[in-house]
């Protein structure tokens, strides 16, 4: 009996460790459920930083002249091209996802 639980259990944690590794998600996809994300490259490519409400210095985070956006939130987020939310420069809707024609944004926040 000890050897038949002990066959099975090493053919169960076999079981456990034979499948392949999970695919980490890449690109726009790593962008989490709920949040603004930025990227440090075009197309999602690079670092990445998310925000729930807002960053008055994007560089607080690590992200210096970012160049595209995933806007997983259910609200819009404007971006500003001077820290403390000064000078707007655009809204990204729910839902939006591209790359920025515009450089640098330093701050960003949810509008109202």
């Amino acid at each position: 009996m000890k050897r038949t639980l002990a066959v099975a259990a090493i053919a169960l944690s076999t079981m456990a460790f034979s499948a392949g590794p999970a695919s980490a998600a890449t690109g726009y996809d790593r962008c989490p459920a709920g949040y603004f994300c930025l990227f440090k490259y075009d197309n999602g490519q690079g670092a990445m930083a998310y925000f729930l409400y807002r960053s008055p210095d994007l560089s607080q985070q690590g992200m210096v002249n970012p160049h595209s956006w995933r806007n997983n939130n259910a609200g819009a987020f404007c971006m500003y091209y001077e820290r403390n939310y000064v000078n707007r420069g655009g809204i990204f809707p729910s839902g939006t996802t591209g790359n920025f024609n515009q450089h640098p944004y330093y701050s960003t926040k949810k509008c109202v």
